[in-house]
């Protein structure tokens, strides 16, 4: 009862019980193959072992199709995509096709297909059959992003998944939930992938699955970084990352790859260095290695050194053309190329790259990348309408961060053609939202260019005390020190336990206190008389 509502932590415990009385071989495998679904959806390591021994001794057709399914789940979770498809077809041929265990099979199959390297063949074909359930539906909103459809259009096609299905969908990795998001915010449709965050989360959190919980947590970070809210991305990625010890690989080079951004806007290099150095180590034919390239160039950009940043955004677009994704918004190699192959001097080449890029985001249409490729036709033309252009579209979306960007470089074009005046406004706003992100390094530019231009010095945004407390810190430390414990604070803002810890240790840091009781005093003192 526990396993079919969802209750895997509940249902753990119960089967271990269960397990370890004496039981009849067809009842033990039974409970084996329960336990073995359990543990996946948990997070646990050991299901391949309960499978082997309860396939030994079950029979029954569609039991044997649960095992299998458990299998496949297994391996898709570890990253091996073509074990998961063999388990899938294990399941298929012992099942009627029109049995639901099948309709949950093939409905997985598209994910695994969608994912596995050289099937790019089968993956043209994903659409051509009828759409099932909703990891197919998912998925093919996927494929239209990966194929280029316009922001709209994705929208569309997510919008066919029953928000209620991604809700009670607790398999491991959440898996129509991540497709969905993914897409979305390859998108920006940022608020469309949080209503389905927001309805996936609680769903996970109280179901126990780890695995779900951990790579909903990943897609809540990547949001967040787009959103440029860069210390509760930072913080959303450390569920995937914890998971990565009981040998769950999903999201490693996915959540890699983001944290990197993210510390390298903060400008923390060093941290950033070693999340690359684990995200390359993952395996270079997956399509999540083109995301661990693109962060790496930009630690490299941050570091002075454009010419590594410059090839290893070669790569990055090699790699997405072996895998014929489309969309400009999964990897902007080309945009970021551009600049970076002029700061190597390469004029001509950083010329090709932004009309390249231009023209790509043209035609789909999502605001980041054609934000993105307006600032590299700007710098390698010297035209401030495209700046201007790029801030124009920027403004009324969430995508802050990339707005404080092409202020700053609109407010610099502005300034060095003569324009001091008319610069200062754009950097103003640059300085307030860089500071707001936390992005130091952005906020140092757009202050260093406001000088310049004979603007006086802006007060930086504090670095302790409450003024400095994100809206995230500031939640976590009102809770707790209303008496919430750290467990009850992780339910009540669907995070772990563990990002509640690390949001406590920045605010104590900034607040200058030692512990929870000191909270209540700390926070009261920034109110106003």
């Amino acid at each position: 009862a526990a396993l079919r509502h969802g209750d895997y932590a509940s249902g753990q415990r119960l089967l271990a019980r269960a397990l370890e009385e004496p039981l009849p071989p067809a009842e033990r495998a039974e409970a084996e193959i329960a336990a073995a679904f359990a543990e996946v959806a948990r997070g646990a390591p050991g299901a391949t072992p309960r499978l082997d021994a309860a396939l030994r001794h079950v029979h029954d057709p569609e039991r044997r199709a649960e095992a299998h399914a458990a299998s496949a789940l297994h391996a898709y979770m570890r990253n091996d995509y073509e074990g998961t498809l063999s388990a899938i077809e294990r399941g298929l041929a012992d099942l009627d096709p029109r049995a639901d265990g099948a309709f949950a099979l093939r409905d997985l199959r598209t994910a695994a297909l969608a994912l596995a390297p050289g099937r790019v063949g089968e993956r043209a074909a994903l659409g051509d059959g009828p759409s099932e359930g909703p990891i197919t539906l998912a998925v093919l909103a996927a494929a239209a992003a990966t194929a280029g459809a316009s922001p709209a259009e994705v929208r569309a096609l997510a919008s066919q998944i029953p928000l209620a299905a991604l809700a009670r969908e607790v398999l491991p990795g959440s898996i129509a939930a991540s497709f969905a998001v993914t897409a979305l915010v390859w998108s920006d449709e940022l608020e469309a992938a949080e209503t389905i965050l927001g309805a996936a989360l609680p769903a996970a959190r109280d179901a126990g699955s780890l695995t779900a919980f951990g790579s909903l947590s990943h897609l809540r970070s990547l949001v967040r970084l787009r959103q440029g809210r860069l210390e509760e991305a930072i913080a959303d990625g450390q569920p995937p990352l914890d998971l990565r010890r009981d040998g769950w690989e999903t999201y490693r080079s996915w959540t890699t790859a983001r944290l990197t951004q993210a510390h390298v806007a903060r400008g923390e290099l060093e941290r950033a260095a070693e999340l690359v150095e684990l995200g390359l180590r993952g395996d270079p034919l997956q399509l999540e290695h083109a995301f661990v390239l693109e962060a790496a160039a930009d630690l490299a950009l941050a570091r002075g050194d454009a010419a590594t940043a410059l090839e290893r955004l070669t790569e990055a677009g090699a790699h997405v053309a072996r895998w014929n994704l489309r969309h400009p918004g999964a990897v902007t190699w080309q945009a970021q190329a551009a600049l970076a192959a002029q700061r190597c001097g390469e004029l001509e080449q950083a010329s090709v790259l932004a009309g390249a890029a231009l023209a790509e985001a043209r035609a789909v249409g999502a605001p980041r990348p054609l934000a993105l490729a307006l600032r590299a036709t700007a710098l390698t033309t010297g035209d401030d309408a495209a700046l201007t252009e790029a801030v124009t579209l920027l403004r009324p979306t969430a995508l802050r961060l990339e707005l404080a960007h092409a202020l700053v470089d609109l407010g610099a074009l502005l300034r060095r053609d003569g324009r001091a005046r008319a610069a200062r406004a754009p950097l103003r706003e640059a300085l307030a939202l860089a500071e707001q992100s936390t992005a130091r390094p952005l906020a140092a530019r757009a202050h260093n260019e406001l000088l310049a231009t004979g603007g006086r010095r802006v007060r930086a945004r504090p670095l302790d005390g409450p003024a400095a407390l994100t809206p995230t810190e500031r939640r976590v430390a009102e809770l707790a020190a209303a008496g919430d414990s750290n467990a009850e604070i992780a339910a009540h803002l669907f995070v772990t336990v563990k990002t509640v810890e690390w949001h406590l240790g920045r605010t104590y840091r900034k607040l200058g206190i030692a512990s929870r009781r000191a909270l209540a005093d700390a926070l009261s003192a920034a109110e106003p008389a």
